[in-house]
């Protein structure tokens, strides 16, 4: 093992010898760099950057992809009468997107609606009113 300085070098450097392994850098910028992950308490943080740890239950990422939204999207179109017709109630998880008005008269002959969708962790779903 080998604790080393190399004059006008970035820091102070921890070598395993023999070993290989890589140099821990105590730079004098501050930072701190490890060839591999990094262990701390209870927590590893990886080399591509992802922390695992019992407040995540596992790992960041996982937990960011199962609790937070990625992606949302209106999905199939649905379209009905409103003068002399049914039209729609307040019906989650079903947004208004279009009014139509096709003889040009002083009233809407149609609405178009869609469900508006959610994705989390590659999971598409609607979404519901609470």
């Amino acid at each position: 093992m080998w604790l080393y300085k190399d004059k006008g070098g970035d820091g102070v450097r921890l070598n395993n010898g023999n070993d290989g392994s890589g140099d821990w850098v105590f730079n004098k910028n501050g930072h701190f760099y490890s060839p591999q992950a990094l262990h701390a308490a209870g927590a590893t943080y990886q080399e591509d950057g992802n922390i695992h740890g019992s407040v995540w239950g596992g790992h960041l990422s996982g937990w960011l992809n199962n609790t937070f939204v990625r992606d949302i999207r209106l999905g199939h179109m649905q379209e009905v009468q409103v003068w002399r017709g049914p039209g729609y109630r307040d019906e989650p998880p079903h947004v208004i997107t279009g009014a139509y008005n096709w003889n040009s008269d002083e009233y809407v002959d149609l609405i178009q609606r869609r469900p508006l969708q959610k994705n989390i962790n590659g999971n598409w779903m609607n979404v519901w009113c609470m």
